[in-house]
């Protein structure tokens, strides 16, 4: 039987007030439920439930909630006087929030955050060693923001930026070189982090490389516990070791592509179930374009998989029945392979692995996406501009640019089959393979994407990149999928 702190009968139309300090002062350590007595027997009428609003922070820290200065301060003293582990979900997700508003909303003012590192400066409060390394990454990345905008830079892509197309860039070097030796100066995660991520954005890999290491080193490990930057696991320079090549089966072959792209994905098993459906009506409605489903999965499971996947495509046609012949969807399956440590990983970069293969079987150019997203309009007008030329991949813009592992997202890649982007594959499909052996691997496809713009033109110095984040994207990741996945 579970043992409660405390128990309370309640007579009805009675309130109950929490006078023990040994809860107040330690709210996140404690949840309580609500219960009525019928027939001598206790029923519970809630779910256990926290003692205070766990949504502040994030409502906070991303503007949602205004409140006065004072109450602001209260808050934050409440956090940093009575620390308690429980917190860490609370501030993780408030923390990530707040940095994917400054990310996508670059022009906002962020006033709530400015009003936290303000007070952070300004209280008597001793601030908990976890604290200090959120305001301090608050801090740098709101600086780096302003320097940007300052720069004239804020809507320059990484490609842009890179490729020095303005003089403005220099003055980024300065301002990163000078921050790299203030940083040197300070002994926290983060900090050490962020020397890193500057030696990144320069093209010190190796220097990056060492400060991304010495950030791991730290016995508090908030990185991990933050779920912040995992990224920085695999960034390395470790491109050979293990060899790897895919025992890839195919289910079928592809009868006729009127467009010449494939459009590739890959998924486990699971992933299959929730999204097929979606991903058949966009074939059913685009009528023209050929999907390629690639499943990664333990024993036979892809098979079982893949036969339940095409009987429900059968289906749909035969209930929509379409009046214009339909590109049949073809599929293919592997086990995974012995040596990965994250199975989620693999599944999400397999599509990069195993793209030559899917080039050579349906001699096709390759357009890789992610699963989970919608098409909401047609393909024609966007693949028309993006396969002008040998690969086009979405760079970010320059403030997300400063972490590697999001520098180039690995959603919506077109690779045309030529020898150019056969190399920029290799690349790739490289690193991803001698990478897939470390525990926190999640963004390795990301960071596979970075380290291959960065070698290719040594390579194929005449290789045209295009940029996929140029024009309108007719497919997105709605906000649905969260509850797809719980299903």
């Amino acid at each position: 039987m579970k043992k409660f702190d405390k128990i309370e009968i309640i007579p009805s139309n009675s309130f109950y007030e929490i006078e023990d300090d040994s809860i107040l002062n330690n709210l996140a350590d404690f949840k309580y439920k609500l219960q009525i007595k019928n027939d001598n027997k206790w029923t519970d009428k809630t779910k256990y439930m926290k003692l205070y609003n766990d949504k502040i922070l994030d409502e906070l820290f991303n503007d949602i909630s205004h409140i006065s200065l004072e109450e602001f301060k209260k808050t934050l003293e409440i956090y940093w006087d009575n620390y308690s582990i429980n917190h860490i979900p609370e501030i993780r997700t408030a923390f990530a929030n707040s940095m994917r508003n400054i990310w996508n909303n670059p022009d906002t003012s962020h006033n709530n955050l400015n009003l936290l590192i303000e007070i952070s400066k300004d209280t008597n409060t001793e601030i908990p060693l976890l604290w200090k390394n959120i305001l301090f990454y608050i801090e740098e990345v709101l600086n780096l923001n302003k320097a940007l905008k300052h720069f004239g830079l804020s809507n320059f892509s990484f490609q842009d930026i890179n490729n020095g197309i303005t003089l403005n860039d220099i003055r980024l070097h300065e301002y990163i070189n000078s921050r790299i030796f203030k940083l040197e100066q300070i002994n926290l995660e983060f900090s050490t982090l962020f020397i890193g991520l500057y030696y990144s954005y320069i093209g010190k890999r190796n220097l990056a490389i060492k400060a991304f290491n010495k950030s791991h080193e730290f016995e508090e490990n908030y990185i991990k516990s933050m779920k912040i930057d995992i990224g920085s696991y695999t960034y390395t320079s470790i491109v050979d070791g293990i060899n790897y090549t895919p025992e890839i089966v195919f289910h079928d072959s592809l009868i006729e592509n009127r467009t010449g792209i494939t459009i590739l994905l890959s998924m486990d098993a699971q992933f299959l179930k929730y999204y097929s459906i979606q991903l058949f009506y966009s074939i059913i409605a685009l009528r023209n374009y050929h999907f390629h489903f690639h499943i990664v999965d333990y024993n036979n499971t892809s098979n079982d998989a893949i036969k339940e996947a095409k009987s429900l495509y059968e289906n749909l046609i035969d209930y929509i029945r379409p009046k214009s012949p339909i590109t049949v969807p073809t599929f293919s399956y592997e086990i995974y392979p012995e040596f990965v440590k994250d199975s989620k990983t693999y599944y999400a970069c397999s599509r990069y692995v195993i793209a030559k293969n899917i080039m050579n079987q349906n001699d096709n150019d390759i357009f890789i996406m992610d699963a989970d997203f919608f098409i909401n309009d047609e393909l024609e007008t966007y693949l028309s501009k993006i396969t002008a030329h040998d690969l086009s991949i979405p760079f970010s813009p320059a403030l997300l640019s400063l972490f590697p592992w999001r520098r180039i997202m690995a959603g919506y890649v077109f690779l045309k089959n030529n020898s150019k982007s056969h190399e920029f594959l290799n690349l790739v499909r490289t690193y991803i393979i001698n990478n897939l052996d470390k525990e926190n691997s999640w963004t390795l496809d990301q960071n596979a994407l970075t380290y291959a713009y960065e070698k290719i033109y040594d390579i194929c110095p005449d290789i045209n990149i295009g940029n996929s984040n140029k024009y309108d994207i007719p497919m997105s990741q709605p906000l649905l999928r969260k509850l797809i996945e719980r299903i």
